[in-house]
């Protein structure tokens, strides 16, 4: 039945597939009984990094300030130059 047609919709995937049963949730695979899960965060990307400069930790505001002939405003992040 899915190979018959090209495309199917959404009610027609769910009646396909609707005989599947979830396992229950694991626990995280940590590879060692003697290990437990990090409660730390992921680490911030340099892009996601350079938002907070500044911010004392919170969420940045987005700016709402005009841009004007001489100095437009941007939301972009500075590129990395190269060390030398």
């Amino acid at each position: 039945q899915l190979l018959e047609k090209e495309t199917l919709g959404k009610e027609q995937i769910a009646e396909i597939f609707s005989a599947i049963v979830k396992r229950p949730a694991r626990p995280a695979w940590t590879g060692s009984s003697r290990r437990t899960p990090s409660t730390r965060p992921p680490v911030l990307s340099p892009r996601e990094l350079a938002l907070t400069n500044g911010a004392n930790g919170a969420t940045p505001a987005i700016s709402t300030a005009k841009a004007t002939a001489s100095e437009p405003v941007t939301d972009a992040v500075p590129e990395e130059r190269p060390e030398s």
